[in-house]
């Protein structure tokens, strides 16, 4: 898992990285909760991560599906900058 928090004068950007197994990903399923490509009882990380995107007006999602990697980009603007 590789993690980067960047910070400029108009925005923050928190990456998160992570290596999935080279299975075929279904991308609109992803966002359910309990669904995992990883097994059971898991698959609730980014369905949470969704709401909480949905709550903020100047926070957005970015999401980057490899054939080997996943990552998240969650990009932080500063109130009324948006």
């Amino acid at each position: 898992m590789d993690v980067a928090l960047i910070a400029s004068k108009d925005e923050v950007l928190f990456i998160v990285r992570n290596n999935r197994p080279a299975l075929e990903l279904d991308q609109r399923k992803i966002w359910e909760r309990g669904y995992s490509s990883k097994g059971r009882n898991r698959g609730l990380g980014l369905s949470n991560l969704l709401e909480l995107v949905h709550e903020f007006d100047n926070v957005s999602l970015n999401t980057e599906v490899g054939p080997d990697s996943f990552s998240q980009t969650l990009i932080f603007k500063p109130k009324g900058a948006y």
